[in-house]
C-alpha cells in the first residue's frame, strides 16, 4: 500500500507537470494513477495505463502516451554511491528496474521522479536514448550518469530545469507513440 506521502508527492508531480504543459497551476492535465500503478499490473493489456501519473485531460496525452512516469518519494537510505559499492540493497537501482519494466510493457520512455527525504531537489531519470534525442536540449545541463548491467543507462538531472529545457512540443515532435 502507498503511503499517503507517496501520494501527495505524486500529486505535486502532476501539478508539476500540468504548469509545465499549460502554464496554469489548476484545471490539472495530470493526476495519479487510479491505484498508483497498480492498476496497471493486473490489466496488463491496457498499455495506457501505466506508471503513477496519468493524463486526466486529451491535452496531457501528448507526454503520457509516450512516457511512463514513475515517482518516488522518501527513502532516507537511498544513496547514488550504493551504484559504486555494487550493494544489494541499491534502492535506486530496484526503482529503475521498476520504471523500466513499466515502460517496455507499455512501449513508453520511463520517467523516474524521484525526491529523497530532505532534499529540496527532486529528480527526473531518464533513459540513454531519451537523452540522446534531446542531447541538444540538454547539452549545457549537468547531471549523474549510471549505467548497471543489464539495463538502459540512466541519466539523472533536477526536474527544474530538466523541465525548462525540454519543452512539450520537443516531446510531441521527437518521440514516437506505440501504435494502439
Amino acid at each position: 500500500m502507498k503511503s499517503s506521502k507517496g501520494g501527495a508527492w505524486e500529486r505535486d508531480v502532476a501539478k508539476f507537470l500540468t504548469n509545465w504543459l499549460t502554464g496554469q497551476k489548476k484545471e490539472y492535465y495530470f493526476w495519479r494513477s487510479p491505484g498508483s500503478g497498480s492498476v496497471a499490473t493486473i490489466t496488463q493489456s491496457n498499455t495506457q495505463i501505466c506508471g503513477d501519473i496519468i493524463a486526466i485531460k486529451e491535452e496531457g496525452n501528448l507526454l503520457c502516451d509516450r512516457v511512463s512516469i514513475e515517482c518516488k518519494n522518501g527513502y532516507p537510505k537511498t544513496l547514488v554511491e550504493n551504484h559504486l559499492k555494487y550493494n544489494k540493497s541499491d534502492q535506486l537501482r530496484e526503482f529503475w528496474i521498476q520504471a523500466n519494466k513499466q515502460g517496455t510493457d507499455s512501449g513508453k520512455q520511463p520517467f523516474l521522479i524521484y525526491k529523497k527525504k530532505g532534499h529540496k531537489v527532486p529528480w527526473v531519470c531518464v533513459t540513454d536514448k531519451f537523452k540522446n534525442i534531446f542531447n541538444d536540449a540538454l547539452i549545457d545541463r549537468r547531471f549523474i550518469h549510471l549505467k548497471y548491467n543489464s539495463l538502459p543507462e540512466m541519466y539523472m538531472f533536477a526536474m527544474d530545469e530538466f523541465f525548462q529545457d525540454i519543452k512539450p512540443q520537443m516531446i510531441k515532435e521527437r518521440l514516437c507513440i506505440k501504435s494502439k
